[in-house]
C-alpha cells in the first residue's frame, strides 16, 4: 500500500470479505493507478483470522469468486509467508478460480538464501498435498530476490532453483537499494527510479511470468 500512496482503509477493508457476507467487494476496491484496483488489508486482520478458521471460514474468498472475476481480468493476492488461516483461504480461491478455467497459480518470491528454499520445499510439499483435494493451484513461478551475483551462495541457490523447478524460475530481481527506498515515497521502484536495476529486474521477471502462465501451467 505505502508504494502505492494509500494509507486510508475504506469500508473495513479486507476483514469485511471475512466477517460480512453480504457487504460487495466492489465496494472496498479503491484505484491506485490507472487500471489497478485494490482492497487493502487492515488492522483487524486477526479478526479476519478467526473468521477465516470458522467451520466455513476457508471458503469465504471462494464463495465471492464470482465477484473478483467480475471485477478485474487479472487478480493478485498478496499473502503473508506462513501459511495459516488466511493465506490458506486464498489458496482456495486460487483454486476455485484455476478449476473454472482462469490461467494462473501461485507466484513466490524466495531470498536467495539456503534457509528460503527449504521454506520453499516446506511450502510446495503443503500445496502439493491440497491440490490432491483441490484446495489449492499449482506453484506457477519462483521469483528469486534480492539476487547478489558477486556471492557462491546466491548463484548456487539460484542454480538450485533452476534444476529444482525446471521451466518456472523467473529471472532474478537484483538487491537494489531503489526497492527499498521507493516506498517510502509513495511510489513503486518502476516510478521511483524506471531506468535502474530493480525496475528491469521485474519488468523481467514480470515477462517471465506471464509466459510461464501462458505455456506453462498444467
Amino acid at each position: 500500500a505505502r508504494s502505492l500512496g494509500l494509507t486510508e482503509i475504506r469500508g473495513g477493508g479486507s476483514t469485511t470479505l471475512f466477517t460480512e457476507a453480504a457487504a460487495p467487494a466492489a465496494d472496498l476496491v479503491q484505484t491506485a493507478r490507472e487500471n489497478l484496483q485494490v482492497i487493502l488489508s487492515d488492522r483487524q486482520l486477526s479478526k479476519a483470522a478467526r473468521a477465516a478458521g470458522e467451520a466455513d471460514g476457508l471458503f469465504r474468498l471462494a464463495d465471492r469468486a464470482h465477484q473478483f472475476r467480475q471485477l478485474a481480468d487479472v487478480l493478485l493476492v498478496d499473502c503473508p509467508p506462513q501459511l495459516e488461516t488466511l493465506s490458506l483461504a486464498a489458496l482456495v480461491l486460487g483454486a476455485d478460480l484455476v478449476g473454472s478455467g482462469a490461467q494462473g497459480g501461485l507466484l513466490v518470491p524466495v531470498l536467495m538464501e539456503p534457509l528460503a528454499v527449504h521454506g520453499l520445499a516446506d511450502l510446495v510439499g503443503t500445496v502439493e498435498r491440497l491440490r490432491k483435494r483441490s484446495l489449492s493451484p499449482p506453484v506457477a513461478a519462483i521469483v528469486p530476490t534480492r539476487y547478489d551475483g558477486r556471492t557462491v551462495i546466491a548463484r548456487e541457490v539460484l542454480g538450485l532453483l533452476e534444476s529444482r523447478f525446471p521451466g518456472r524460475v523467473t529471472r532474478p530481481v537484483r538487491n537494489a537499494v531503489r526497492i527499498a527506498e521507493a516506498p517510502d515515497a509513495g511510489q513503486t521502484v518502476l516510478e521511483y527510479d524506471p531506468s535502474g536495476n530493480g525496475a528491469a529486474d521485474y519488468r523481467a521477471a514480470t515477462d517471465d511470468i506471464l509466459s510461464i502462465v501462458k505455456h506453462s501451467i498444467t
